[in-house]
């Protein structure tokens, strides 16, 4: 079963697990953005985020979206495989909102974060792919640069930060 991000007090969760970050000008990635609605909430708080997706039409809703709460100035997406992340630099964000069970590579992730950037995803514990595969490569990951275990807030938002 999926976890409905709509869900009460998941936009909390969020807040709660991201409260001790400085988000103004923090370089950001939603990374399987869908709605877009974390991406621009994280616009709001003055942080430039880049909106990704594979589908062409959740970009394009997102960038929509975006101006009509007058973010547009600090959001930009791109249309491309969650997997193939060669458009960005290494050490190119500060954040990484992590959705789900968007396909993602581990490697690719580590490069495109900086030392000391936070990953922040949601997922079902006992039913999602994505949690099975980090626990997995819990190992790989410990000495990749991002710090493990995931930290669990009271709802399935987990969070990691890479090593400096």
């Amino acid at each position: 079963m999926a976890f409905d991000m709509r869900e009460e007090g998941f936009i909390a969760g969020l807040q709660e697990a991201l409260k001790a970050e400085p988000l103004p000008g923090k370089r950001v990635l939603d990374y399987g953005c869908g709605n877009a609605e974390f991406g621009l909430w994280l616009a709001a708080e003055s942080a430039e985020v880049t909106l990704l997706d594979c589908s062409a039409q959740a970009i394009g809703a997102g960038l929509s979206r975006a101006r009509g709460a007058g973010v547009t100035r600090r959001v930009k997406g791109i249309v491309a495989h969650g997997t193939q992340l060669d458009m960005f630099a290494d050490f190119a964000f500060d954040l990484v909102l992590l959705h789900g069970d968007t396909p993602w590579d581990v490697e690719e992730i580590a490069r495109i974060m900086r030392p000391g950037a936070r990953l922040v995803s949601y997922l079902e514990i006992s039913d999602s792919q994505l949690a099975r595969h980090f626990e997995a490569k819990c190992e790989w990951n410990a000495s990749g640069g991002i710090h493990w275990p995931w930290q669990k807030k009271n709802c399935p938002i987990w969070t990691a930060r890479r090593a400096r």
